[in-house]
């Protein structure tokens, strides 16, 4: 109702954030029998709540004309976005759920902390590249689909490549996390 309230310690958007407190506690307390059979239906549940995350974050994209920002407490249609959100959640529950134990994701979590520094510095240096290699028009039509994953990928590549050549050279002092 009010898009642009700016509450003081940014209180609007813990506002909208507290749903996702209030669903994670209900799921939490729900009986057994239906987080057997989310256990069992793992992978359908990935497949279709993945389908629908990315059919309606997109839906919303194409209604409101820019992408959905929790920061700046810009929703647009908030059934969409709730319903995005839920099935992009779901998905990755499913997805966390139906492959169990994964020992290169468990690495990559040990180095979440290397990951969160460093990223932004590798984000400027490949937006800097993609800019040169693509027009802007080009880069808002598959912003979105591909280059957000590219450049996820790539950041861990190089970052966890860098971190284990320092690992391993003597060369500098640098401390495992």
């Amino acid at each position: 109702l009010f898009p642009n309230l700016a509450l003081p310690f940014g209180i609007e958007i813990a506002l909208t954030g507290i749903v996702y407190l209030g669903v994670g506690y209900l799921w939490n307390t729900q009986t057994e029998y239906w987080k057997e059979k989310f256990h069992k239906h793992s992978k359908y549940i990935f497949a279709a709540s993945l389908t629908l995350c990315l059919i309606i974050a997109q839906l919303n994209f194409q209604i409101s004309g820019y992408h959905i920002d929790f920061r700046i407490n810009r929703y647009d249609n908030y059934f969409l976005f709730y319903t995005a959100a839920f099935s992009g959640i779901l998905s990755t529950l499913a997805l966390s759920i139906w492959i169990h134990h994964n020992r290169i994701l468990e690495y990559i979590g040990k180095k979440t902390m290397i990951l969160f520094i460093f990223h932004t510095v590798l984000f400027v240096y490949f937006t800097k590249i993609v800019t040169v290699l693509m027009s802007w028009d080009t880069i808002n039509q598959i912003r979105s689909i591909y280059i957000a994953p590219i450049y996820t990928l790539a950041a861990i590549a190089i970052i966890l490549g860098v971190d284990y050549l320092l690992l391993k050279s003597k060369v500098l002092v640098w401390k495992k996390f």
